[in-house]
């Protein structure tokens, strides 16, 4: 796409949006505001064109904060174009802007903490760990200096995982311990679940196989609790591979086969969850999305089996492993698969078994130069050979074999030494206050026993009475309590199952195969940018809803992003029948405002699916208007569409019956239930007419509670 064009398209957006604010007798926005509000919405979907608008909003920012503001936005469109140098250093300039402002309030300061952790993600994907490690610790101090205790705990945990993957445990080890520390401060059951699985992987790379298997048992008991079945699944997995590394096989098979057969129960929605978490999503995922959560958890068996000395029941379950992955297109875990199973055979004595599936490991693991896979295969070669007699081939695959032992015992080394580095840092740092809180214990300890001696005809007879005062307050307090916690659990639990219902829900299965119908079509008919364009929507479509799906809030501007997206896939796969706009108050800080996810899609679903899909013209339209109410904590978001009204759609669902949806009666429960917490959230669908009395569409206004992070 040249500049001219993007110009033109970009000068399109403005024009068309101005001149339909006035057309609603809406006040006119400034150009600063109109050209970052367009910047904004087609920044993720078309970043050249955002650079245009922010460009043209830089010129016209009135002072420091909006430049900086420009200058972040832009950041980001060059992050999206994949040139994460530009980013970086655009993101310092807006730095050095917030840095020198004359009153740096809380907004600031969040603004500061934002700027910090996208450097560190540009860092961190240039490969640059210990530059994204400065930049995310700085983004964490600035989150905790603003009050924001949840996106501090963000960055603990990306800070946590570059030490682990520099190999500086201890380091990863203390940054997790923070993390947790915050989640457990907040009653975030899901992230304590996942820390106590991060703090678990640090355990594993430091060998301590106890602490790892109870902290994956501590992450299972809460994820049982959620009723979280795919996690439930995952832990089960990892529990069983560290029985497997313990060299306890019968307790690792039953674990493994309790994650096994609860991956066999699920839908390809779940399936979806594990192939994201795992990536395995390839080009045949949705034809083999069972294939897809099942090959590791069966390969998993059969590794166990085969290192418990089992190795015929372990071949049933590697071959079929090893058939899966083969369709999955998974080079690496089809070169895993063949190993095991020629280890097996050779457990066996079957040496041309062994011999083939260990030339097919040599092969794939060669041209893919899987060092450690490499390794492993020719030495078994060597070994085969040599058995048969094959004297050129064993000697081949030796030198093959030391050649390589060398190079891997290097990294296995450096690994050490980083561990023994971090360690030595870590014990430093706390090495003073060891040694002060030592002294501090003692004395107390001398001052304690001291008081003791004195004291110790007292505290006997005071002690019956303080007891028997003590059992009293204990049984009235713990009738209260337990009363009170009964009742605190029945609500936390349906609203749990609400939210799970809403996760199984909220894309449905027609327009996922629909979707995927239009991406064929345009395959069909050549036009593969069509399809490439159509493709990319839906696929941050989906990875958007698997981010959210995660979170009890999100940033609006999340919210809104994923909801454009759907919108757009829905007037592609509907022949551009209708458009939308989008209008947000312009004193909304969409990055700050966090609110519950997915609460508008079902009522924007439900107006184009039973509104403007059905009217015989194609001048459909739909407005989402997003309104703060300061007082109560709560956004006004009204749809509005120009559709067929609620009667006729109702005639035509009763003859043709192709959509029932569910997600409004979901929403409405959770809206029921968030009223509970901040009262005055309400639901209202209104019939629009014309003066004749004509049906001309239906308004949806809702309340959403939200939680302001500054």
């Amino acid at each position: 796409m040249n500049i001219v064009f993007r110009i033109f398209t970009a000068v399109a957006l403005l024009t068309a949006s101005v001149n339909y604010a006035k057309s609603n007798n809406q006040v006119e926005m400034s150009a600063f505001d109109s050209l970052i509000t367009i910047g904004k919405q087609i920044l993720p979907s078309n970043p050249d064109s955002a650079l245009v608008l922010l460009t043209q909003a830089q010129s016209h920012s009135s002072n420091k904060q909006q430049e900086a503001l420009v200058l972040r936005y832009m950041a980001n469109a060059y992050h999206y174009k994949d040139d994460f140098k530009q980013s970086i250093a655009y993101c310092n300039q807006a730095i050095d802007i917030r840095n020198n402002v004359t009153h740096s309030d809380s907004s600031n300061i969040a603004n500061l903490a934002i700027l910090n952790y996208n450097i560190a993600i540009n860092y961190n994907i240039l490969g640059l760990a210990d530059s994204a490690i400065v930049s995310a610790r700085r983004a964490a101090e600035l989150y905790k200096e603003c009050g924001n205790e949840y996106s501090e705990g963000i960055c603990y945990d990306f800070v946590a995982q570059l030490y682990q993957h520099k190999g500086e445990s201890f380091l990863a080890q203390q940054f997790a311990y923070a993390e947790l520390s915050i989640s457990e401060k907040l009653l975030d059951s899901i992230g304590i679940a996942y820390t106590k699985d991060l703090l678990s992987k640090i355990m594993d790379d430091r060998r301590i196989f106890d602490e790892e298997l109870q902290l994956q048992k501590e992450a299972l008991d809460i994820r049982l609790k959620l009723s979280d079945s795919v996690m439930i699944a995952q832990s089960y997995n990892n529990i069983g591979l560290t029985f497997v590394q313990l060299e306890e096989y019968d307790s690792a098979l039953y674990y493994l086969n309790l994650s096994l057969k609860l991956k066999e129960s699920f839908n390809q929605n779940q399936a979806y969850q594990i192939a994201i978490s795992q990536e395995t999503v390839t080009l045949d995922y949705q034809k083999y999305w069972r294939e897809s959560i099942l090959e590791s958890a069966i390969f998993n068996i059969g590794s166990a089996l085969q290192k418990k000395g089992e190795p015929r029941e372990a071949l049933t379950h590697l071959t079929k492993a090893y058939e899966y992955r083969k369709k999955l297109g998974l080079d690496y875990k089809v070169a895993e698969a063949t190993l095991t199973i020629g280890l097996a055979y050779q457990d066996l004595h079957n040496t041309q078994k062994t011999i083939q599936h260990l030339e097919e490991c040599w092969g794939i693991a060669n041209y893919n130069n899987y060092r450690l896979l490499k390794f492993k295969s020719a030495e078994g070669l060597s070994k085969e050979y040599a058995i048969i007699g094959n004297s050129t081939k064993a000697y081949k695959f030796c030198n093959i074999a030391l050649t390589l032992i060398d190079s891997i015992r290097d990294e296995s080394f450096t690994r050490k030494l980083a561990l023994a580095e971090s360690e030595y840092k870590y014990n430093k740092l706390h090495e003073a206050d060891s040694i002060r809180q030592y002294h501090e214990r003692l004395t107390l300890d001398i001052k304690h026993k001291n008081e003791l001696k004195q004291k110790k005809i007292e505290l006997l007879l005071l002690s019956v009475f303080i007891v028997a005062i003590i059992i009293i307050s204990v049984i009235l307090f713990r009738n209260y309590r337990l009363r009170k916690m009964n009742e605190q659990a029945e609500l936390k639990h349906k609203a749990l199952e609400i939210e799970r219902s809403l996760l199984r829900t909220q894309m449905n299965p027609h327009f996922i195969f629909n979707a995927l119908n239009s991406i064929q079509n345009f395959i069909i008919n050549n036009e593969p940018r069509d399809a490439e364009r159509y493709l990319s929507k839906f696929a941050k479509l989906m990875r958007m809803i698997l981010d959210n799906s995660m979170n009890q809030r999100v940033p609006l501007e999340n919210e809104l992003l994923s909801l454009s997206l759907y919108i757009d896939l829905e007037k592609v796969r509907f022949g551009n029948r209708f458009n939308y706009h989008i209008n947000v108050d312009d004193d909304i800080e969409e990055e700050l405002v966090f609110v519950p996810p997915m609460l508008i899609q079902p009522f924007v679903e439900n107006a184009i699916l039973h509104g403007l899909i059905n009217k015989t013209d194609s001048n459909g339209l739909i407005t989402i208007d997003v309104v703060d109410n300061h007082d109560k904590k709560t956004l006004t978001c009204s749809i509005t569409d120009n559709g067929i009204g609620r009667v006729a759609a109702a005639e035509f669902s009763k003859a043709n019956k192709k959509h029932r949806s569910v997600g409004m009666q979901l929403t409405r429960d959770r809206l029921k239930d968030l009223n509970k917490e901040t009262e005055g959230i309400s639901c209202k669908i209104e019939d629009l007419y014309d003066s004749d009395g004509t049906a001309k569409g239906t308004k949806v206004t809702i309340q959403i509670p939200y939680i302001e992070n500054v």
